[in-house]
């Protein structure tokens, strides 16, 4: 019981920190439109890969609950971490 309470106050934190972060970056991202050449195109890209980054969770929701015990997170662990790879050479 104690350990699942510990766990789960780690994922809540862990979750808050992320959301911190991002708004961080809005707010970051509106003080910087008036400098950058790109103007709106920056956050307006950032908000649209948020909203891509919130599909995925549902989809493995629904391909767990779909597959059952036929369902492994291991391909898509691997696609994430490919995917942030590919994202920081570009």
């Amino acid at each position: 019981k104690y350990a699942q309470i510990i766990c789960f106050m780690l994922i809540v934190i862990m979750n808050l920190s992320a959301w911190i972060d991002l708004e961080g970056v809005f707010a970051e991202l509106t003080i910087m439109i008036s400098f950058i050449p790109e103007g709106w195109t920056i956050p307006s890209v950032v908000g649209l890969c948020l909203c891509a980054a919130n599909i995925m969770p549902a989809i493995v929701t629904f391909l767990r609950w779909y597959q059952g015990k036929r369902f492994s997170e291991i391909p898509y662990i691997y696609i994430i971490i490919i995917i942030g790879i590919v994202s920081c050479c570009v």
